[in-house]
């Protein structure tokens, strides 16, 4: 069968009935079957379009899939829509007045209640709702049921076996009376010459048998019509009347004792709901306060085991690849480990991964908290050779003298699916008599909501304890930040007949640009610098930079002595970090405007004159901190009234705009071609038009510029 997809409109509705029917013909099914699969498909489809989409505003599509096995059909409905599951629904309240019960709701119970099962999954973005019809009845015109005859009837036990029911006979009235005290029937079948009977009469009151009166007349069935639950047929039996009213009333009790399980799950719901109001959110609330990380682990599994009156209770926590065993108590052995007062837990973690990389399935906690679903073992014992390894649980009961018996997995998760860890419980205990008991479905649901409570109060522990640590980053980055903020001037020196201009942003906190003004005997010292590599560690290796420069000046006097010294500092104190700086480095003679420089590695210093780029001094050497012994030539230029000096980082020149092209060389001199009465000027000039370059996109590289500027009538 073809799947279907369909718009989530309503125009596209009968598609889904024709596929429905389609489904149904192709496997058989009666129409009964049909019936019931077709409206529960219906109502289903109908939610979907009706709520997660038109009412949420979103445009999506819905996607039908059918599976036909020997045993069942099944019908795969999915959408995109926001997150809905039909099971948590709020029960209709069947048990109380139609004027008092709550509005909707009712439509997707009578859905659950259509089909022999309804499931619901969450696969990533889509909803998944699973119908499932059974094979084997849906396709007989009559449900097969377990029918008492009463007297010597062969003709009708040879007919009632052919149709498929499993038929018993009793000799006498009083003969079937006994055996429907001791067996369940659907059906009993007697003549009319017997006394009246009712369904009362017949078995457990709250579950009595239909009665099928065989009569000559109705006239000659009146007397035994005293009953709903009993109806007549003509004998010699007519096989399609007879089928008709067989089949009606296997019907009718089948429709009972599925009332009976609608009414108990009800029931059930209520139970969760008052125990999720009263028990479940409290708790929730007081483990959202909790701030003590040992204290918040033991109160889980703590009230987990309260909650199940389970003997043991596990709580895992994910450490990298791993599930360690955070805390583990045994109320009958007295065990408490880890947790505020417990003893270390000797337990090797539960690896996630096998040593091939392929998730461990074999450990019932690993497999329940990587595929994020419960695992309830009712006996692991009688579960040795199931797809789980018990071992670790059977050695410890070899240890401790103890026996394990039902097992109750949960994992734990934050709403965006990281894995946190898994709650295990072992041993539930009957509250009244003391046995061992399985975890059953409503104890796991209970865990399944205080777990998904106990993930969120650890989420927001390990979002606090994240944030805590963040802050004080952050201070330890602002203090680090003031720090080499410091190791810019305050203040660019000012030479009598000279300007001195600089910028600096880096492209994270801090940064790993330098620039530098100082004086060195009767010259004046200039130094703009790159380290490579951006944040913290660039700028503290800018920073022990700018201390050796200022050291080796002062100690040396000379120019290629300070950067000589610095490059062999760097190499052999440091050469292991592979951190390097390009340099730019003058010494100006401000009374003559003679500029000795070296250039290690660096690309970018311009002299500008009479408003265009005149001059661009080339590197006289590598970048420092690279070779051990590396030779640096001193380059010599002079800077006349006017002419300027224009030092920056390549942070300049591959800026990138929003579209990605960078700012590049050209466009960084042509900023700059055209007269400018200071250094401030001259500066300004080449950041307007970085920053109309850059606009809004994101820093790409630490950026620093400086310039140096001769007033016109100085000299």
């Amino acid at each position: 069968m073809e799947p279907l997809v369909i718009p989530g409109t309503t125009a596209w509705m009968p598609l889904v009935v024709d596929f429905v029917r389609a489904v149904a013909a192709e496997a058989g099914l009666s129409a009964e079957a049909t019936y019931r699969l077709r409206l529960a498909v219906d109502e289903i489809v109908s939610n979907i379009i009706g709520h997660g989409y038109v009412e949420s505003g979103h445009d999506g599509l819905v996607r039908l899939r059918a599976r036909v096995t020997d045993d069942a059909v099944e019908v795969i409905i999915e959408d995109d829509a926001p997150v809905f599951d039909p099971q948590a629904t709020p029960a209709p309240g069947l048990d109380l007045p139609a004027d008092e019960r709550p509005v909707g709701g009712l439509g997707l119970f009578l859905a659950q209640h259509c089909v022999d099962d309804l499931r619901y999954e969450r696969r990533g973005e889509l909803n998944r709702n699973i119908l499932v019809v059974r094979r084997g009845d849906g396709d007989r015109a009559t449900p097969p049921g377990r029918i008492l005859v009463v007297g010597e009837r062969p003709d009708v036990v040879e007919w009632l076996r052919a149709e498929g029911h499993e038929v018993a006979s009793a000799s006498a009235l009083a003969v079937a009376l006994d055996r429907c005290a001791d067996e369940p029937f659907d059906v009993v079948i007697y003549g009319a010459d017997v006394s009246p009977l009712t369904t009362a009469t017949l078995g457990d009151r709250s579950d009595p048998p239909g009665v099928l009166v065989l009569a000559e007349s109705v006239d000659a069935a009146e007397g035994h019509l005293i009953d709903e639950g009993v109806d007549w047929a003509r004998t010699p039996p007519h096989p399609a009347e007879l089928r008709g009213r067989v089949g009606r009333l296997v019907e009718r009790r089948a429709l009972r004792a599925r009332l009976r399980r609608a009414r108990l799950q009800l029931g059930g719901l209520h139970r969760l709901a008052d125990d999720f109001t009263h028990t479940v959110l409290p708790l929730g609330l007081a483990l959202s306060r909790e701030e003590d990380a040992d204290r918040l682990i033991e109160r889980i599994v703590v009230e987990a085991q309260t909650l199940c009156n389970a003997d043991g209770g596990t709580l895992y926590l994910r450490h990298g690849p791993a599930l360690r065993f955070a805390l583990v108590r045994n109320a009958s052995l007295g065990i408490r480990l880890g947790g505020l007062d417990g003893a270390p837990v000797p337990f090797e973690p539960l690896p996630l991964y096998d040593q091939d990389g392929t998730p461990n399935t074999h450990n019932v906690a690993t497999t329940a908290a990587l595929e994020g679903h419960t695992i309830n073992v009712p006996d692991i014992y009688a579960a040795a050779h199931g797809p789980y390894d018990f071992s670790g649980p059977r050695a410890f009961d070899a240890t401790y003298g103890y026996h394990t018996t039902s097992c109750l997995t949960v994992p734990l998760a934050e709403p965006s699916g990281r894995l946190l860890g898994a709650l295990q419980l072992v041993n539930a205990r009957d509250r009244e008599t003391g046995e061992q008991v399985p975890f059953g479905a409503y104890l796991q649901k209970v865990v399944e909501s205080m777990a998904s409570q106990a993930a969120v109060a650890l989420s927001k522990q390990r979002l606090t304890g994240f944030r805590d640590g963040m802050l004080e980053l952050a201070h330890d980055l602002a203090i680090g930040r003031r720090i080499l903020e410091s190791f810019q001037p305050a203040q660019l020196p000012a030479p009598e007949g000279w300007t001195l201009a600089a910028r600096m942003r880096p492209a994270r906190n801090v940064g790993g640009d330098l620039y530098d003004a100082f004086p060195c005997g009767d010259r004046l010292m200039v130094v703009v610098a790159d380290v490579c590599d951006k944040g913290v560690g660039a700028a503290v290796f800018m920073g022990l930079l700018r201390t050796l420069l200022r050291a080796y000046a002062e100690t040396t006097g000379g120019l290629t002595a300070t950067v000589q010294h610095t490059n062999r500092y760097l190499v052999r104190e440091h050469g292991a970090l592979n951190m390097f700086a390009t340099l730019f480095a003058a010494t100006l003679d401000p009374r003559t405007g003679e500029l000795r420089y070296v250039n290690a590695g660096h690309g970018a210093a311009l002299r500008v004159r009479r408003g265009r780029v005149e001059a661009r001094f080339a590197a006289t050497g590598p970048a420092v901190g690279v070779i051990d012994g590396a030779a640096f030539r001193v380059g010599h230029a002079r800077l006349a009234p006017g002419d300027g000096l224009l030092v920056f980082t390549d942070g300049v020149t591959d800026a990138r705009d929003p579209d990605g092209r960078a700012f590049g060389v050209d466009a960084a001199e042509a900023a700059v071609a055209r007269p400018v009465p200071d250094a401030e000027a001259l500066v300004e000039a080449l950041d307007a038009a970085l920053r109309a370059h850059v606009r809004e996109a994101e820093p790409f590289d630490d950026v620093a510029m400086m310039g140096v500027v001769r007033a016109a009538d100085s000299g």
